[in-house]
């Protein structure tokens, strides 16, 4: 069971992406201020869903892989447990170098064509 709002987290290392990956290989942090969005495009006939948010580092760090997370919610040995779960990992054929100081907005679209 979906339990929370999605998170989208950003990394350092942009390895490529493999059925086995279960979270990012250097992870940096969660993004502040996250908004979601869902557009129809009727042209192209497909429907994406669009999460952003922002992040502002204190020191230069290179950004290599943003992922997708969401928290579920189920039962073991007879007690609520919730557990983050990477839905989506995408890492960037070339890493960019996001400069201390600076607040960005980067964001994940998932398209369901």
């Amino acid at each position: 069971m979906f339990a929370g709002s999605p998170d989208v987290m950003i990394g350092s290392d942009n390895s490529p992406a493999s059925p086995t990956d279960y979270n990012l290989k250097a992870p940096i942090a969660s993004l502040a201020s996250q908004s979601q969005a869902v557009e129809v495009d009727t042209t192209a006939q497909e429907v994406r869903v669009v999460r952003t948010g922002t992040y502002t580092p204190s020191a230069s760090v290179t950004l290599g892989e943003i992922g997708l997370f969401c928290n579920l919610a189920g039962f073991a040995a007879g007690s609520a447990v919730t557990k983050k779960v990477m839905l989506v990992r995408v890492p960037l054929d070339t890493p960019v170098t996001l400069t201390a100081g600076t607040t960005y907005t980067l964001g994940i679209v998932i398209r369901l064509a």
